[in-house]
């Protein structure tokens, strides 16, 4: 049977989400799938998410960080997979919760479908359970990236199993293997739009493909995790100018600086200008990194063919 490893990333679970955190870890633990390691990842929380998990489950592994890594806190996850010869790994946000069958019916697919790098789950919205918040991720040639079907009604919004962009980093199946061909999550972005880049390097990198399996259902508290709507905006602002630089095209990249510095706006001039700044301040490490990209494109990649029309 192959082994799965479930790891939770948790920062302040327990103050901005109280029994829906606890919710998320049963869900886990009752999985129908019986060879499901969970650890919980914990990014330096300020607040008893560590005590009080342990207190309610003694028998999940925690990984306690001294600091906040954000996204890339995954990677220790993914690590310890890769170390412990496990096949499949499920990045899972803190504010999730997972039908019965979930981890069960994504080891099936994986098997059926032996090409598949990454699996997307349909996200329903936790609060309201009749729309979806996600089919898999898209982006446009602007660097826009958004969940597919996002706040469609389930019952009319038909999907057939099936390739897609990107896969939701909420909650994504990875088969742990692909790791040694595109690597970790990226650190510089911190939050939004590593998920987005994570799905461009297996697509860049591999022959591996994205797949949505339209039974494997999970419900999500929208930005569950996040309360400032002000720092949310910031960094997917600034990381999808990141992600344009380390992906798109020469031509398409100042072509889309141009359109972003016109168009895209945060809360205030003085995070505008101070955004503009950290992108200069990274910009030798953002053209190392696309440099090294390119050694390890496919000859036939094109992401022009995958932006959303």
């Amino acid at each position: 049977m192959e082994k799965v490893l479930s790891v939770i990333l948790n920062h302040n679970g327990k103050k901005y989400l109280n029994d829906l955190l606890f919710a998320n870890i049963k869900s886990l633990i009752e999985q129908s799938y019986l060879n499901n390691e969970i650890i919980f990842i914990d990014n330096a929380s300020s607040d008893d998410s560590v005590e009080s998990v342990k207190k309610h489950f003694p028998s999940i592994h925690i990984i306690q960080l001294h600091k906040n890594h954000m996204t890339s806190g995954y990677n220790f996850g993914i690590r310890y997979a890769l170390k412990n010869k496990i096949d499949f790994v499920l990045l899972s946000n803190n504010d999730i919760v997972y039908q019965k069958d979930f981890i069960e019916k994504m080891v099936n697919f994986a098997k059926k479908y032996k090409d598949s790098g990454m699996i997307t789950p349909k996200i329903i919205f936790l609060d309201d359970r009749k729309k979806i918040n996600s089919t898999g991720l898209v982006f446009n040639s602007k660097g826009y990236a958004y969940d597919r079907d996002f706040n469609e009604y389930e019952e009319i919004t038909k999907r057939e199993n099936g390739e897609i962009t990107g896969c939701s980093g909420g909650a994504m199946f990875l088969r742990t293997k692909v790791v040694n061909k595109i690597g970790y999550l990226e650190k510089i972005y911190q939050a939004y739009y590593e998920d987005v880049d994570y799905s461009m390097k297996l697509r860049r990198f591999t022959n591996y493909k994205i797949y949505f399996n339209p039974d494997t259902i999970c419900f999500h508290k929208f930005s569950g995790s996040w309360k400032n709507r002000k720092v949310k905006d910031y960094l997917m602002n600034r990381n999808r100018i990141f992600f344009i630089i380390l992906h798109f095209p020469l031509f398409f990249v100042f072509q889309d600086l141009k359109y972003l510095i016109v168009n895209q706006k945060n809360e205030s001039k003085e995070l505008n200008y101070f955004m503009y700044i950290e992108v200069l301040f990274n910009l030798p490490l953002l053209f190392l990194k696309r440099l090294s990209y390119l050694y390890k494109t496919k000859k036939d990649f094109d992401i022009s063919n995958l932006f959303e029309k």
